[in-house]
């Protein structure tokens, strides 16, 4: 038999596979891109520090 925090992992694991999922419909929206756009690295400054 599957020791308590085991089974609460597995749960967990679960139950994050089914978010992503749910809400991968709207990270997937160009809106989203937009909203974050600003958390992005600028273009061309890439291994600029």
């Amino acid at each position: 038999m599957p020791h308590m925090i085991e089974m609460e992992n597995d749960v967990l694991h679960e139950t994050a596979l089914l978010a992503e999922a749910a809400l991968a419909e709207d990270w997937l929206k160009p809106e989203e891109d937009e909203a974050w756009k600003h958390l992005q690295p600028m273009a061309g400054a890439q291994g600029k520090q």
